[in-house]
């Protein structure tokens, strides 16, 4: 596993998290090159937790960590990166999204460099 993709999650409109995740699924990498690690810090909302549900059942390559209360932002990554096994780990919001080749580019210029860690530009609202 090259990349552990980490979604931290607490009471995301399903929209935003739709999107989120479908961005994290359809991008260009194969899928056994990453995996997609979701940390739901305790979501009380149902439309987080079925999104969740959902996604999780119909994607092969991720992973669901549940707390059972809520930690906040920080010890949610820290969650992830425990379940994670990908050389790198990208951290991502559950109200973010990504173009469908941004861990790959991410990825090569790892590579390229010999980086231990690589950065992306700012992102722009489309």
């Amino acid at each position: 596993m090259e990349i552990s993709v980490i979604v931290p999650i607490y009471n995301v409109e399903r929209q935003l998290l739709g999107a989120c995740l479908d961005s994290v699924v359809k991008q260009t990498l194969r899928r056994q090159e990453y995996e997609i690690i979701l940390v739901d810090d305790c979501s009380t909302d149902k439309d987080t937790i079925s999104v969740i549900d959902a996604i999780t059942k119909a994607t092969p390559n991720m992973k669901l960590v549940r707390h059972t209360e809520n930690l906040g932002l920080n010890e949610s990554r820290r969650s992830g990166v425990k379940a994670a096994s990908g050389d790198y780990v990208f951290f991502l919001d559950g109200d973010d999204m990504l173009t469908r080749d941004a861990i790959e580019n991410l990825l090569i210029k790892a590579y390229e460099t010999g980086a231990e860690l690589v950065t992306a530009p700012a992102f722009r609202w489309i």
